[in-house]
């Protein structure tokens, strides 16, 4: 099952690729898609929740709710 996140700051493709590898390398094997307009990260499978947000905020962007 795939976990949705709200997050702040997203401007760019940039932006997009340093969350991904960012979560990437947190949950090895994820597939993660950033959509810069929505401001959504959504990763599959999701895993533990608090290690994705943190690994996001880790990147540089505020996660602000589960979507």
């Amino acid at each position: 099952m795939a976990e949705t996140f709200k997050v702040q700051e997203i401007h760019c493709q940039g932006c997009a690729r340093r969350i991904v590898e960012a979560v990437q390398t947190a949950q090895p094997g994820t597939v993660v898609a950033v959509d810069v307009e929505a401001g959504s990260v959504t990763v599959e499978p999701g895993g533990d929740r608090a290690v994705i947000a943190h690994a996001i905020e880790e990147a540089g962007y505020k996660v602000m709710e589960a979507a």
